[in-house]
């Protein structure tokens, strides 16, 4: 609902008569917030709304905001990406328990993986490399 004031506020202007003496605070309007899957989507939603302003990396208009995606923005990491816990069998050399941690591989042995966090990577470019433009709109949504 809303946050209940005293008749001594100084928000009077801002409230409505509630009963029993408090007022209650209007609450602001709520925006619709759209995603789409590529700009030219999102482009093609802000003309049906109409009466839209762009910003940053979206596009507003008094009950909406409009962003979207790149296609898959980011995906859950692959078993490669996570690292096995550390083993507690000693090599020559080290103590029990102090074996650095590895890389996981795929194998029968660690699927289903279900790691303790799981861990999401952004798109990469073909060279490996962050994309920027999906980091910076991956930040704005």
């Amino acid at each position: 609902m809303g946050e209940l004031l005293s008749r001594s506020s100084p928000m009077k202007k801002s409230v409505l008569r509630g009963c029993g003496g408090l007022l209650l605070k209007k609450l602001p309007r709520l925006m619709k917030l759209i995603i789409a899957e590529k700009p030219s989507l999102a482009r093609n939603i802000a003309d049906a709304i109409g009466n839209m302003k762009r910003r940053d990396g979206y596009l507003e208009s008094p009950d909406y905001l409009v962003t979207w995606a790149f296609g898959h923005l980011f995906a859950l990491a692959n078993v490669e990406d996570y690292e096995t816990p550390p083993t507690s069998a000693p090599e020559p050399g080290n103590q029990p328990g102090n074996q650095p941690a590895k890389k996981a591989r795929w194998t029968l042995a660690n699927l289903p993986c279900f790691p303790k966090q799981f861990r999401f990577l952004l798109k990469r470019k073909k060279d490996g490399s962050i994309d920027e433009g999906v980091e910076k709109q991956f930040r704005t949504i």
